[in-house]
């Protein structure tokens, strides 16, 4: 029996790997149908945003609110399409619009086949590779009624010859990410032990995950006139945890679970636990090319060929045309520890992330410069009859550690609120939180306890430079200094 299923085993595997992986293993430039192909098939998931931007009363209600974050999302297991907006500088604002492909159905369909059928011959260990690429570019406009009616992303339009590249604003960045792995979990305790039986829901006890990844992070910048700037980004990551929960979907078999509602969730539980360790060392280049040389030009499109040497072999010669523009090298570890609970028509979840990283980064000079990240998040999820509340409140330091950096030393703090229905009474509560953290930046507002807002986002930031820091100090030992305990 165990050779029977040993081979349906097999021959599920095979169909699913068989099947077209056209998502993850091409050359860019060679492959300009496979482009057209992947357009067709995520076109029809931008539909929906293209008839919003025909609608003049969506377009109004989105001008009225300047609602930042995300304001279209479509997808599921098929490709996702995204828009996100963000406040940028000098009151210009970023759009970025992203695609995200996963495995395809079949091989998604093949791995959790498989795993039915491996928890016979060992009921205590599931696992699936992690496969997904992601496209995401990157535009500023000046005004926000720009940011929701351009024009979405097309992934056969990325930049792979020069003349591509030069019909990018300057700024304006395109970027794709290939992340493979695989991750596994095994049951510590099973409710047969203890006599329980609970039809279907039969996945309830300890966990222990695993995930290993690696990823190529891939970012093209148009410079100026034939001048681009390439990001090349290797992420190796490691991670590991426990976890207690109730899960119905096997997705959660294929990712390391995070609470409900919060980053998404493909599978449903309507309880989970959750403690992981992560682990990643990161390696990036950025390299300034000019394309306007034939030596240039050589490299970059050998560079869409997957071929990184040319673009190496001309910056060890000191040519011209290639610059080694920076090299950042890091080494973080994150840890987190996060809740859900699901009820359907009443969840919430909460994720405490701490995140330590070791960074050099290094000038086409030579400087180099030493420095450490330190990062403290919240983020609390809920969603019931008063609508659905997201909270992110973020503590994030910048400490280096070169002798001769002290100076350079910056804390900045951020909170984002956000809600579907806002009551008055609601406001005045996110009003006085940031009050008591000093992120009212001096306008606080009081609002009708009685009246109902609707559809409310709040972001407040504030960030302190070493020479803040050193003032408000100052202020106080002269405030306090000279008095006795």
């Amino acid at each position: 029996m165990k050779i029977v299923f040993t081979l349906i085993l097999s021959i599920i595997i095979a169909l699913g790997t068989s099947s077209s992986t056209w998502a993850f293993d091409f050359v860019l430039d060679e492959n300009h149908a496979v482009l057209k192909d992947i357009e067709k098939l995520v076109n029809k998931n931008w539909k929906n945003l293209k008839e919003l931007q025909e609608n003049e009363e969506w377009l109004e209600g989105q001008l009225k609110l300047q609602y930042f974050g995300t304001i279209y999302q479509k997808g599921w297991h098929g490709p996702k399409v995204q828009r996100n907006i963000y406040p940028a500088i000098n009151g210009q604002f970023l759009v970025v619009d992203s695609v995200t492909l996963n495995a395809p159905v079949l091989e998604q369909m093949a791995y959790i086949g498989a795993n039915f059928l491996f928890k016979t011959l060992v009921p205590v260990l599931q696992g699936a590779p992690i496969e997904e690429r992601k496209f995401s570019k990157v535009t500023t406009v000046d005004s926000y009624e720009q940011a929701i009616t351009l024009n979405h992303m097309k992934v056969n339009e990325l930049p792979m010859t020069r003349a591509k590249l030069n019909q990018l604003k300057d700024g304006e960045q395109v970027n794709t990410i290939l992340m493979t792995g695989f991750a596994s979990r095994m049951n510590l305790i099973w409710l047969e032990f203890l006599d329980v039986v609970i039809p279907v829901l039969d996945r309830f006890g300890p966990k222990a995950k695993f995930k290993v990844m690696k990823a190529l992070d891939i970012t093209i910048e148009k410079a100026a006139q034939d001048i681009a700037l390439i990001t090349i980004k290797n992420l190796n990551e490691r991670s590991k945890g426990l976890g207690l929960g109730l899960s119905v979907f096997l997705d959660e078999v294929i990712d390391l679970p995070i609470s409900i509602g919060i980053n998404g969730s493909a599978g449903y539980s309507p309880i989970v636990f959750n403690y992981k360790n992560k682990e990643s060392k990161i390696n990036e280049l950025v390299y300034k090319v000019d394309l306007s040389t034939k030596e240039g030009l050589d490299a970059y499109l050998s560079f869409l060929a997957q071929d990184f040497s040319k673009l190496q072999d001309l910056e060890e010669k000191r040519n011209q045309s290639v610059d080694l523009y920076i090299q950042k090298e890091g080494d973080i570890k994150n840890s987190e520890f996060n809740w859900g609970l699901n009820l359907l028509l009443w969840k919430s979840g909460a994720r405490y992330i701490k995140e330590d990283g070791k960074y050099t980064t290094t000038f086409n000079n030579g400087d180099a410069y030493h420095y450490d990240i330190i990062e403290h998040k919240k983020i609390t999820d809920h969603k019931g009859f008063s609508g659905k509340e997201n909270r992110s409140f973020e503590v994030k330091a910048i400490v280096p550690t070169n002798e001769d950096a002290i100076s350079s030393f910056s804390l900045e703090l951020s909170y984002t609120y956000s809600d579907e229905i806002a009551t008055g009474r609601e406001l005045n509560n996110e009003a006085q939180f940031l009050f008591e953290r000093y992120l009212d930046n001096g306008m606080r507002i009081d609002f009708d306890k009685k009246k109902k807002y609707g559809k409310v986002q709040i972001h407040s930031s504030l960030m302190f430079s070493t020479k803040a820091i050193s003032e408000i100090m100052n202020v106080d030992d002269l405030i306090y200094g000279n008095q006795s305990p």
